[in-house]
């Protein structure tokens, strides 16, 4: 599909509700974390987090800062580094998530781009370009995971029409570039699953990704369809990251700006 029929595709309208997590009569019985971070703690101030992301060596996780850059802490809750913007090539350009390779670097997303970041070589780079967005359209993307072994990077487009005053959101997409070069690869339309994610985690023992919106983890599969796996999760009330540790998910909460970890959810 050429880029300019796939801007048209994105950005036509569409008829479709915005579905709710559920709807059965009863409700989703929640999850109970196992433990909680609370990132005031950190003696930092007044952070606003966006993404967070493991390191596979360490077990630490990074969290993103709004305006402040990343955040190394352990899985108890105690401060490990920091890279500010505006240090070691890392410069604020509006991200919102993040996810780590095994080898070090970074991956961010901004509203229409992906860029890579190398702490080591300190260079932050535009690595991808998502399908473009045009007023009265306003694109936002709020989740990338990565797949090392099949060399993926997974995002989460949506579409809002901003003509009537209030957004209006007319198309989600869950798509799918090459880590190796950035190259476009594949994207599917997610519309009627109602999901907007907030953040995305790839479960490197199910497959396919976990994306996280509201108190909710909904799981999509390879192809980019939802599998019916679903988890409710307590005390959080607005998601805005994932990432898995072992035998255990770790979700970002932007309503109280704290982590809380959950167990896998099951397959």
């Amino acid at each position: 599909m050429t880029a300019l029929r796939r801007l048209a595709v994105a950005v036509l309208p569409l008829a479709l509700p915005v579905l709710t997590m559920a709807c059965a009569s009863e409700p989703e019985p929640e999850t109970q974390p196992t433990t909680h971070i609370a990132l005031a703690s950190l003696g930092l101030g007044a952070i606003q987090t966006k993404g967070v992301s493991r390191d596979a060596a360490t077990g630490n996780l990074w969290l993103l800062a709004r305006g402040r850059g990343l955040i190394e802490i352990t899985p108890r809750g105690a401060l490990v580094s920091e890279i500010r913007y505006g240090s070691k090539g890392l410069q604020d350009w509006g991200f919102g998530d993040m996810a780590r390779l095994s080898d070090g670097k970074f991956f961010f997303t901004a509203s229409g781009e992906g860029y890579r970041y190398d702490p080591v070589a300190q260079k932050l780079e535009l690595f991808f370009c998502l399908v473009p967005s045009f007023d009265p359209i306003k694109m936002e993307n709020s989740g990338i995971a990565l797949d090392e072994v099949n060399g993926l990077i997974y995002v989460a487009p949506v579409y809002y029409d901003l003509s009537g005053g209030e957004p209006r959101l007319i198309r989600a997409m869950l798509g799918q570039y090459a880590i190796h070069d950035g190259a476009w690869l594949v994207e599917k339309d997610v519309m009627q699953s109602g999901v907007v994610a907030k953040g995305l985690a790839f479960d490197s023992q199910m497959g396919g990704v976990w994306a996280v919106q509201g108190s909710h983890l909904v799981h999509f599969n390879g192809s980019g369809e939802t599998d019916g796996r679903t988890m409710a999760l307590a005390g959080i009330e607005d998601g805005a990251g994932v990432t898995f540790d072992g035998s255990q998910i770790w979700v970002l909460d932007a309503a109280d700006n704290e982590l809380r970890a959950f167990p896998r959810p099951a397959p």
